[in-house]
């Protein structure tokens, strides 16, 4: 039986970060290594976060961290196989992996002191990657119509910030009213399987999707 990993305590205004390894075939176990990194300092350790919805907490799948066994949940494996890069490493902060999940003071107290940064995190990753789970029906679908959702909804939001900037009123206080379905090329298609890509868990979709905003 490997040993179990154990987490190092952190700095203040540190985060851990994994460096998930390379591998040739998607079969390989997951392999990575855990470090800590400055987060007033994250320009010269890149990084980029991963959100995903939890899954079933009680199925856990076993990830090689520092040469010990971290165990995660399924849709954690999943994610990190399919982002895992055939020869490179890839730098990653993913809140289950990154923060101490254990139930002892020590853990708690960091899990408060990480979750106040969380924002921040967030917002000084390079990407914030979204993991909604493995491909179903109509996910194809799904991703394009996000995809032109948010060009859509971004181009929308340049040119109202810009009449905002003109007329002397604060870009933050700016607000979007026009119809972002004017944006799609075909929105009742996009919102069908939009719906069904983001209630996949109703209990954790909003909290993905938050965490998706956090980057902009």
């Amino acid at each position: 039986m490997a040993p179990v990993f154990s987490y190092e305590p952190l700095p203040a205004r540190f985060i851990r970060v994994i460096k998930l390894l390379p591998a040739s075939r998607p079969t390989d176990a997951l392999r990575c290594s855990v470090k800590h990194a400055d987060l007033d300092r994250v320009a010269a350790q890149p990084y980029e976060t991963l959100s995903y919805v939890w899954g079933e907490p009680t199925r856990r799948w076993p990830l090689d961290c520092n040469g010990k066994e971290l165990l995660v949940t399924k849709n954690c494996h999943e994610a990190l196989v399919n982002l895992r890069s055939r020869f490179f490493p890839r730098t990653l902060w993913i809140d289950a992996i990154c923060i101490n999940q254990a139930g002892t003071d020590e853990a708690t107290a960091e899990r408060n002191g990480q979750v106040a940064m969380m924002g921040e995190i967030y917002l000084k990753a390079t990407r914030v990657l979204i993991w909604l789970g493995a491909p179903a029906q109509d996910a194809t679908t799904s991703c394009l119509a996000m995809s032109d959702q948010g060009s859509g909804a971004l181009k929308i939001c340049k040119r109202h910030c810009k009449i905002g900037v003109a007329t002397g009123m604060a870009p933050e206080y700016c607000r979007v009213e026009y119809p972002l379905e004017n944006a799609v090329t075909h929105p009742l298609q996009s919102a069908a399987s939009s719906r069904q890509m983001v209630r996949r868990d109703t209990n954790s979709g909003q909290f993905v999707r938050r965490e998706g905003r956090l980057n902009c």
